[in-house]
């Protein structure tokens, strides 16, 4: 396993409460657009800073993201994602910056190393714990925290209805060919357990 590997595996799901520290200790309009649009539709950052301006008008106007095809790792097609209500007022705004900019300028317009300090500012700006763990908090905590979210909907629905499976739902949303990849990905803490063993 390599370094990085190491590092996306490590990072851990935010708690609503932490999403809503980080989203207050925000200080630019692009870090709050990239949290919410990465939290909200699971985008590993080389997909949100490969979309352009063109991309984010359309997802503001259409309430979908449509990512082409290079812009999502190991995709054999372009992928539609929704585009949840927050992420979309956010880009919005973040937009209302860059009305005189071109459809084909990139979104963001900022490296991977960029975003992910801009992260890591947020975090530590939001008093969140593992601050001092090498790679357990960066850009991937996002996707971390969407899978996270997508599961516990699923699961809630699940028990409601029966008819889904939740790790086939965010299996699909997060784009994982493997089950496997999903299982691994999503981290089960041993308060999860207990919740399950009580419920």
């Amino acid at each position: 396993m390599t370094q990085n590997q190491i590092k996306r595996t490590s990072c851990r799901p935010l708690t609503a409460a932490e999403q809503d520290r980080v989203l207050m200790s925000a200080t630019r309009a692009r870090q709050v657009a990239a949290w919410l649009l990465m939290s909200g539709a699971g985008l590993r950052s080389a997909s949100a800073l490969a979309l352009t301006l063109g991309d984010a008008r359309m997802a503001v106007r259409d309430g979908v993201l449509r990512l082409p095809k290079s812009a999502v790792k190991r995709a054999r097609a372009a992928t539609t994602l929704p585009l949840r209500p927050e992420a979309r007022v956010a880009l919005g705004v973040w937009l209302c910056a860059r009305t005189e900019e071109p459809a084909e300028a990139l979104l963001f317009g900022v490296s991977r190393v960029t975003m992910w300090s801009d992260f890591r500012s947020m975090f530590a700006a939001a008093g969140l714990e593992g601050m001092d763990v090498p790679g357990l908090m960066g850009t991937h905590v996002a996707r971390k925290t969407f899978a996270k979210r997508v599961l516990v909907a699923a699961r809630d629905a699940a028990q409601k209805n029966g008819a889904i499976e939740p790790l086939e739902v965010a299996r699909r949303a997060l784009g994982h060919g493997s089950l496997a990849t999903t299982v691994a990905y999503l981290p089960v803490s041993t308060e999860d357990v207990f919740d399950a063993i009580l419920a």
